[in-house]
Formats: C-alpha cells, sequence, structure tokens
C-alpha cells in the first residue's frame, strides 16, 4: 500500500484534509483492551487513524466532546481533530453485551429463587 497518501476517510473528508499534509504529531498514547488515549498536535484540522479494525461499540472523545469515529481505508478507526493540541480518547462501551449479561444474571437469581421456593422444606422429626 501507499503510506505517503492520506487515509480515505470518505471523499468530502479526504478534499478537505488535503490541504492538511501529515505534519500533525502523535506526543504521547497509551493503549490498552478497552481504551484508547493520545495528545495529537497539528497545525491544521486532521484525522488521526488508529490501527485497528472498526468496530461500532467503540467511542471517541477530543477534547471531551463526543466525536464520531470514521472507517479509514477500509478497514481502521479514525477521528477528526481541530488545528492544534487535542486530547482523543476511545472507549470500548458494548451496552449489547452489558445488557446480555445483565440479563443472564437476573435469569439466574430467579432460577435461584424459584428453585429455592419450590425445594422441600426440610421435616421436623417426630418424638
Amino acid at each position: 500500500g501507499d503510506f505517503q497518501s492520506p487515509p480515505v476517510a470518505n471523499e468530502t473528508t479526504e478534499r478537505r484534509l488535503q490541504a492538511a499534509g501529515t505534519s500533525a504529531r502523535i506526543l504521547s498514547a497509551s493503549w490498552s483492551a478497552h481504551r484508547i488515549e493520545c495528545e495529537v498536535e497539528s497545525p491544521a484540522p486532521t484525522l488521526v487513524v488508529i490501527a485497528q479494525t472498526f468496530y461500532h461499540p467503540w467511542k471517541a472523545t477530543v477534547n471531551g466532546q463526543p466525536t464520531e469515529i470514521l472507517r479509514a481505508n477500509h478497514a481502521f478507526q479514525a477521528v477528526r481533530v481541530p488545528a492544534g493540541h487535542s486530547a482523543v480518547r476511545l472507549e470500548y462501551v458494548d451496552r449489547q453485551f452489558q445488557f446480555g449479561v445483565a440479563l443472564s444474571a437476573l435469569g439466574l437469581i430467579l432460577c435461584a429463587v424459584l428453585w429455592w421456593r419450590e425445594s422441600p422444606s426440610p421435616t421436623k422429626p417426630t418424638p
């Protein structure tokens, strides 16, 4: 692939970013299984591309404000950052999985309660 060409998010975004070039700098970055954070400095608005598969449960903020995660180069994640110093944060928040866990826990509790209520009570021995 051509690593010198700008990442492709969509045609409109690509036109706006061509003037920015590649002079943006990543000042710091931290990466974990469910969170990515970086500090970016750019003289013009640009895209920060994260070499991680695009997946809808990821949520992004730039300078504390929610922002859209774009699909870059058909597979990766990208976020728009304004000119200047920006704090970029991506977090994995899978609401469907969390709902499934809560529903499963509720079902397990319900089964335990029903089992406890239906189990025969111990009889007292008669003298």
